[in-house]
């Protein structure tokens, strides 16, 4: 190609040449004319050289042939014109040459052969003999096409079936020259991805269209194209389980032929899936769901499951592959009750009035444990009862436990229980009267005060009574005195006026029996506001004072009672509910004075107790010997005594005299509740005693104190009915009383929301707080009751699959069999499906789009589904054989848009523009849309082009034979050229320079492509519409003013975008067929840089200096 900067250098040095070349010419004119002279013209030899073929049609790359003829000795210079370098031949007379030359370019060349012959062969003159040739080279494009294996491939509608992840091989052929074919480029676009290889495997991992080609582009830009469109077909799933249990859950057997498994409640079943099978590609996305039959509906490859009730449920596996093909496995699953078992523990033996626990266990499975009933023969409906027998004797202890299914055990266990002896202590006090007789005028009121051990422990007032007037006014008191008390008593007269001159006469004498003292009377009296008292008082027994103006009459009780007979009062309970026989002699000095025997008769209360009084006098020292026994024969026996001594106080001593005990508890309470039990000692003495309570259901507690009243607490496990005995001792003092307890279980309380409400699929959360006692808070079991499932605890989840509304049952149940019951709505919310996937997509026209759609519902309605993709085009773009989507029947064409139903996967195309694909699912109750923006993007087209020489006759195009031209250079005259003779005329033809061009586009935009040429410096545009992948420009030769390197742009568009190139394309203009440009002779393509009349080329081959003029200094340049 010519460059034109340095084809001007180029010229400027040749006209320097060609100016020098003229000075020598003309200094050697006259030589030259002499030599002239000489000459005789028939003797003038014109040496020949031939060329042949003279015209030849080939491609580039191809190797083409040329046999040059001469006829005498000396160079041959053979120039191609197509930038090689010139090829120098030394050559013999009559010889010729085969030289074979390869042109890399389209475009027609004159191969000029230029001989020069040997010094001396042609005298005076040199002279450069030359014949041409031309050489149409002109690019055949391939031709290519492709054969498929492992797969189906229909031609007629450019198709190629294949399965996901099924290898397909895919392999070239093309028909072109071998240079090009060694030289070719082949491109294969499947799935957006170019491979450059001949042969390629590919496998897809996608169902879906995938649109492909493949193209061979030779050297020179020629190309050849085959699309066709890759149908990868879904394989369904194949749905596999297995199924096995985790050890020690339960037991498990399967049969295989009948798909039927076998367990017991509560056995933890396997559901394993992960053996299901499909594609590489789908084996990731499938979803499985099954459907457990007891209204649980789970997803996942591998879950495990419990049965809680027993019964027959049909399970159903799902598997669904992202094209929402579905492959079911199907069981049957038979649950089977298993009967309780039951134990008892408890003690083997017991003592009656004790009270003891007895515990059950049972062995069933994990939920049936909860909700069993239980009934004891001994009363109770719980776990735990306790027992306390009245009576000695063999006792069975029976409890029988029933489960939901009515199954049902039983178990016993004897214990003995023993009798225990009576208990008996006597108290002895004094009981009487107190009498009052109250006369006088003027007083108010009397006030009369009784007090124990300097505590007050009785207040009374006689109050005047008008109506009686002056009459007596009586008052009498029934009064308790016990024998190691201190007892005074304070009576007190109250006057209305005291200046009135009031008076009153007070009597006071005490009654025991048929006994009674001698009155003390006392007078009291004002004059003329002065008091007065009369009264015959009785130091330490009976005094009268006056003190600031209150008068007191003080009495000591003690001393009144000395003769007073003791009242002795038994005290006797049994354990059990015998009867009892108490037998009381009475000594007086070693004398039997007197007998009395005791009968107390159980009156069907437990425990069998009596009190019983006896009144004795008690004149001297005497003894007491008690004798008590049962009517199981258990007995004991005791003595007291008593000694008769005259002193202050008390005159009656009573050796190991115990207190009277007075127990004051609850009737009832309730278990882990403290329970305070108040004890009271009537015992003026203030001794210190040991005091023990045994509490009857095993614990006792022991204090030691001084006090007379005392408080213990307690506190209770469990419910029962329970003996409490306190026993006091000090030293040889003994006393025991007892009371009884009941305690009562604190039936459970459970707190449960009323409504819950949810979603489904998604899992609800129930708690449920309870409230009990502490211990039994600890023992309660809360169930829920769901249909078909039973579940335990206070924190559930439940997952409810469909939406609708729903009760749960919740039970708490305590150790004693208490229950309480709670139903909760639950109102279940349909779900509206959701699904994951990209918000838009942007692709190139013709690339592959995959939709993968995640639908995020409950698992129920995943199966329900049904969705809808709808593309809303059109698709007036789209030929007859292009596919875009499979012609499965899940697909409809409407006049605008394209549906596709029921996959959650596809794959497809477009061609560029905007698109709108809107998704839609529906799962029979809620619907979800999204809409989902595409934009497919233009691929600019690729523009092909190679370069071009023309080297042209302006001359009209002729058929001739010419003889061989001969271009003479002599020193006197610039080059001359001898034309061509025709020798026949033909039909003129104008020469054209044609340029073609090749564009590439994706197979969707090649028929809409264009063409455009330009040459800005000759004004030519030319536009083509081939809408093919080649377009052909044809510029005739009368439009090229002279020979250049001419600058060209070219265009390829699409209807969007388009490529372009800027090239050079060589034109010479050679009328004269010498190769030349007719503007510069064939010394332009034979250069002389030493200006010596001898090219370059030669000098180099002949061995002259090609930088000097004269290389052998003979005075005469190297052409002369």
């Amino acid at each position: 190609m010519l460059d034109p900067q340095k084809e001007e250098e180029k010229n400027e040095k040749y006209a320097k040449k060609r100016a020098i070349l003229i000075i020598s010419m003309l200094t050697l004119a006259t030589i030259a004319a002499v030599w002239f002279m000489r000459q005789n013209t028939n003797n003038i030899r014109v040496q020949q050289i031939q060329i042949q073929p003279r015209t030849i049609f080939t491609q580039p790359g191809i190797g083409t042939q040329f046999e040059i003829s001469v006829h005498t000795s000396g160079w041959i210079a053979v120039i191609f014109n197509d930038g090689t370098d010139t090829e120098v031949y030394k050559v013999n007379q009559n010889s010729h040459i085969k030289i074979n030359h390869s042109f890399m370019a389209e475009g027609e060349y004159r191969v000029v052969a230029v001989l020069l012959p040997s010094p001396g062969a042609m005298e005076g003159t040199i002279s450069y003999p030359n014949a041409s040739a031309t050489v149409k080279v002109t690019n055949i494009p391939p031709d290519i096409d492709f054969f498929v294996e492992n797969a189906q491939y229909d031609a007629e509608k450019r198709k190629v079936i294949v399965e996901e992840n099924q290898k397909i091989f895919l392999s070239s052929t093309v028909v072109d020259n071998q240079y090009d074919v060694k030289n070719m480029k082949i491109i294969w676009r499947i799935n957006g991805i170019a491979k450059y290889e001949p042969n390629i495997s590919i496998m897809f991992n996608h169902s879906g269209v995938y649109p492909a080609y493949v193209a061979a582009i030779d050297p020179w830009g020629g190309i050849d194209y085959e699309y066709f469109f890759i149908v990868v077909r879904n394989i369904p799933p194949n749905a596999k389980a297995e199924v096995g249990y985790v050890d020690g859950t339960g037991t498990f057997s399967y049969d295989t032929q009948t798909r039927t498994i076998y367990v017991s409640e509560d056995t933890i079943i396997t559901f394993d899936a992960t053996s299901s099978t499909d594609t590489e590609s789908d084996q990731d996305k499938l979803r499985y769901i099954w459907i457990l039959g007891d209204g649980t509906v789970e997803e996942g490859a591998k879950i495990n499951h419990t049965y809680t009730m027993s019964g027959e449920y049909d399970v159903t596996l799902c598997v669904i592959d992202p094209e929402n093909a579905r492959s079911y496995v199907h069981f049957k699953v038979v649950v089977l009750n298993e009967e309780p078992q039951v134990s008892i523990y408890g003690p083997s033996h017991m003592y009656e009035g004790e009270t003891c626990i007895f515990s059950s266990d049972v062995n069933d499975t994990p939920t049936d444990e909860n909700i069993l009933e239980y009934s004891w023969s001994i009363g109770g409906s719980g776990w735990i009862n306790a027992f306390t027998p009245t009576d000695d004797g063999q006792y069975d202890i029976g409890l029988e436990v029933t489960d939901n299914d009515g199954a049902s055990a039983s178990n016993s266990t004897n214990i003995a229980v023993y009798n225990l002896p009576p208990e008996v202590y006597l108290s002895f006090k004094i009981w009487g009267y107190i009498h009052f007789n109250v006369t006088g005028e003027g007083w108010e009121k009397v006030l009369i005060t009784m007090i124990r051990n300097n505590i007050v422990e009785n207040n009374m007032t006689l109050i005047r009574n008008e109506t009686i007037g002056d009459k007596p006014h009586y008052a009498n008191i029934t009064y308790t005195f016990y024998l190691t008390e201190n007892y005074d008593m304070n009576i007190t007269p109250i006057f209305e006026n005291t200046s009135q001159d009031p008076w009153i006469n007070i009597k006071i004498w005490f009654t025991f029996g048929n006994t009674s003292t001698a009155p003390l009377e006392t007078q009291i009296y004002y004059i003329n506001g002065a008091s007065y008292y009369i009264a015959t008082e009785k130091p330490g027994i009976f005094e009268v004072n006056n003190k600031n103006g209150t008068w007191n009459i003080w009495i000591n009780p003690e001393e009144m009672c000395d003769t007073a007979p003791l009242l002795i009062t038994t005290h006797a309970w049994d354990p059990g509910a015998d009867d009892i026989t108490v037998k009381l002699e009475y000594y007086e000095n070693q004398t039997l004075m007197e007998t009395k025997t005791i009968e107390i008769a159980n009156d069907g209360t437990w425990p069998t107790s009596g009190k019983y009084n006896w009144s004795l006098i008690v004149s001297s020292n005497a003894s007491i010997n008690i004798t008590a026994w049962d009517d199981d024969g258990g007995g004991t026996h005791s003595q007291i005594n008593i000694y008769r001594v005259q002193k202050e106080g008390w005159d009656v001593e009573i050796e190991c005299m115990p207190p009277e005990i007075i127990v004051e508890a609850p009737n009832e309470t309730i278990e882990t509740y403290p329970t305070t039990i108040r004890i009271h000692l009537i015992d003026g003495q203030k001794l210190w005693y040991n005091i023990t309570v045994f509490f009857g259901d095993g614990t006792n507690e022991t204090i030691t104190t001084n006090s007379t009243s005392i408080n213990i607490t307690h506190t209770y496990i469990y419910s029962g009915t329970y003996l409490i005995k306190i026993v006091i001792t000090n030293k040889t003092t003994r006393a025991s009383w007892y009371t009884t307890i009941k305690v009562n279980n604190k039936p459970p309380e459970i707190y449960v929301p009323d409504t819950i409400n949810g979603t489904e699929g998604i899992p609800i959360k129930i708690t449920a707080e309870s409230l009990d006692t502490t211990n039994d808070k600890n023992n309660t079991k809360i169930i829920f009751l769901l249909p078909n499932t039973t579940i335990i605890g206070n924190n559930i989840t439940y997952t409810y699959p469909d939406s609708g509304n729903y009760t749960i049952t919740a039970i708490i149940i305590d150790n004693d069999g208490d229950k309480q019951t709670k139903e909760i709505t639950i109102n279940i919310e349909e779900r509206p499906p959701k699904f994951s996937s990209p918000e838009k997509f942007i692709e190139e026209e013709g690339n592959p789009i995959t939709l993968y759609i995640w639908i995020d519902d409950s698992p129920l309605d995943i199966i329900k589904s049904k969705i809808t993709i709808t593309i809303k085009d059109n698709f007036s773009w789209l030929q007859d054989s292009w596919i875009i989507f499979d012609n499965l029947p899940r697909i409809v064409k409407d006049q605008d848009k394209i549906k596709i139903y029921d996959t959650t996967e596809i794959t497809f195309w477009l061609d560029n523009g905007q698109y709108t694909l809107n998704t839609k699912i529906e799962n029979g109750k809620e619907t979800y849309t999204k809409t989902i923006e595409i934009t497919i993007t233009n691929i600019k087209p690729i523009l092909l082009t190679s370069t071009y020489c023309y080297i042209l006759s302006k001359k009209p195009q002729t058929t001739t034979t010419t003889t061989t031209t001969t271009t003479t250079i002599t020193n006197t005259e610039p080059p001359t050229v001898e034309p061509e003779l025709p020798t026949k005329n033909t039909q003129q033809i104008i020469k054209e320079v044609v340029i073609k061009t090749f564009g590439f586009d994706i197979y969707v935009d090649i028929a809409d492509l264009s063409y455009e040429l330009e040459i800005p410096e000759l004004n030519i545009k030319q536009t083509q519409k081939t809408h093919t992948i080649q377009a052909e420009f044809r510029i005739p030769i009368t439009n090229i003013p002279r020979s250049k390197d001419y600058i060209i742009n070219l265009k390829t568009y699409d209807e969007n975008t388009y490529d372009e190139k800027t090239q050079k394309i060589r034109i010479y203009i050679d009328n004269n067929t010498d190769g030349a440009p007719d503007e510069y002779g064939l010394m332009y393509l034979l250069p002389d840089d030493d200006g010596d009349m001898i090219p370059t080329v030669f000098e180099q081959a002949i061995g002259t200096d090609p930088n000097a003029t004269d290389t052998d200094n003979d005075g005469l340049t190297d052409g002369e």
